[in-house]
C-alpha cells in the first residue's frame, strides 16, 4: 500500500508534467518493477490515472482539469491553437 500511495502522490504532485513510466521505475529498486507496473495498470483501471501515451500515465484529476481548460477556451474563443494549448 505504501508503494501505491507513493506513486499516486508522485502523479498528483506532478499534475500537468507527469513522470514517464521509465522515470518512475528509476526511482525504485529494479525488483519493484513488476509491482509498479501492476499498480499503474490498476490505477488506470480505477480511473485514478489515465494512460496518455506509450511512455506513461497522468493523474485522472489533472487530465480532467486540462479538458475543462480546453473546453472553456474553445467555448470562449471558438478554437484552440497549439501555442495556446501549451500556454
Amino acid at each position: 500500500i505504501a508503494l501505491k500511495e507513493a506513486i499516486q502522490a508522485r502523479f498528483r504532485e506532478a499534475a500537468f508534467e507527469p513522470p514517464t513510466t521509465q522515470e518512475l521505475l528509476a526511482d525504485w529498486p529494479a525488483k519493484q518493477e513488476k509491482a509498479i507496473r501492476q499498480i499503474l495498470a490498476d490505477l488506470d483501471r480505477r480511473h485514478e490515472l489515465i494512460k496518455i501515451d506509450a511512455s506513461g500515465y497522468m493523474d485522472w484529476e489533472a487530465w480532467n482539469r486540462i479538458l475543462a481548460l480546453v473546453y472553456a477556451h474553445v467555448e470562449a474563443h471558438g478554437s484552440l491553437s497549439l501555442p495556446d494549448f501549451r500556454d
